[in-house]
Parts: structure tokens; sequence; C-alpha cells
């Protein structure tokens, strides 16, 4: 930032920052964006680009896969929810009641289950109330597609999983 540019190139800037040099940087990138300075970041971390960046562009082997705001490319999600409950004990029957919703990933953590379904709004909303008939509810969030699903969905057909 010593040169007065009027484009700013990062590539991977927050690669082996601590949290707070990193939110710092981060607070420093807002505040040279709203001078009017043009900044064009490279990053793996999609919450850094989903916080920062005005236009988004997803590469696949070298070639654009979607381009644009956080709320266009939210759009091609269409239908991709994220659930995310805790419970006060996790029930039994939590793998039974989702199966007929058929998740596109659960990932379980003590009493906490994140749940990524493809679904119609009032499909999601009768999977929440069927999670507060299995147990007892003590938080739970319901978001559209963030960054990484986006990124994964775009870009998933060409990975291949590690042996």
């Amino acid at each position: 930032f010593m040169i007065d540019t009027p484009v700013v190139f990062l590539d991977e800037f927050s690669t082996g920052m601590d949290p707070l040099l990193r939110r710092s940087v981060m607070a420093r990138l807002r505040q040279e964006s709203s001078r009017g300075r043009t900044i064009v970041l490279t990053t793996q971390i999609l919450s850094e680009a989903e916080e920062l960046c005005d236009d988004i562009l997803i590469m696949r082997s070298g070639r654009q896969a979607a381009r644009g705001d956080i709320n266009t490319l939210k759009m091609l999600s269409g239908g991709l929810y994220e659930i995310s409950v805790t419970f006060a004990a996790l029930p039994d029957s939590l793998e039974s009641a989702i199966a007929a919703y058929h998740p596109l990933r659960v990932d379980v953590s003590q009493n906490s289950a994140l749940i990524t379904v493809r679904e119609q709004e009032g499909r999601v909303l009768d999977l929440v109330a069927h999670l507060g008939r299995i147990g007892r509810v003590l938080r739970i969030e319901v978001t559209g597609a963030s960054l990484e699903d986006i990124f994964i969905e775009l870009t998933a057909a060409e990975r291949v999983a590690p042996a």
C-alpha cells in the first residue's frame, strides 16, 4: 500500500497471518476499496472472498465457471440450503429423520449437525419442523448456500476424491 496505484493485486494475502493481523489487513482492504482503489484478490479461503469482494470470478480448468456478486452466485445454487442445528442431546433418529430429504452433506459433531440439502423452501421448513419433533433444539439456523458450497458445486465434476 506504500505506492498509491489505482489497482492492487494480492495473491493469497492472508497466508501465514495470525487472526489479528488478518483482520487489520482486511479492514485496510475495505478502506482502500471505499476510497475507489481496485483490489484484485486471489484466495482459496472463500470466506475472505465472500466478505471482501464485490465481484467474484470462479475458475475451473483455467476457464470462467461463474462470475458475479455473492447474491448472483448464490442464485446459481438454487434450492441449496444449510441447516445448522444444536440439540440438547443428539437424537438417535437423526439420520433416519433427514434421509427423506436426501441431504448432500451431513456433518455431526457432539450434539450439533450441519445439514446441506437441495430442496424447495417449503420442504426446508418441513425439515426444520421435523428436527424440532425428534429432539430438544437449543439453536437452529437456516442459510442459503455459502460461497464454498457454490465453488464445490461448480468445480466438483472435475475433482477426483483422494485415495
